[in-house]
């Protein structure tokens, strides 16, 4: 088969997007707790600095990867429908 499923393809832009909107709210849930959590001490930051510095914006990064791929297969959804519609 040659072209593109526009129906799948849109289907799957809807579940990158989502997939993104459910990972920034788990983040932001953990974010919560790690800040809320009563726990001091040098463990305490030492963790806090971890998730601050390198888990957070691991989490973030995806997000926006996926938020990106969403985006490119919008785009390359709506290039197909217009391919198509020229024909």
């Amino acid at each position: 088969m040659w072209g593109m499923d526009i129906p799948a393809v849109l289907a799957m832009m809807a579940k990158l997007a989502q997939g993104a909107q459910t990972l920034q709210s788990v983040m932001s849930s953990l974010t919560k707790t790690v800040q809320t959590t009563s726990w001091t001490g040098a463990d305490y930051n030492s963790f806090l600095s971890s998730w601050q510095g390198e888990h957070a914006p691991a989490m973030a990064n995806t997000i926006a990867g996926l938020e990106s791929a969403a985006q490119s297969v919008r785009r390359s959804a709506e290039a197909q429908q217009n391919a198509s519609a020229a024909k």
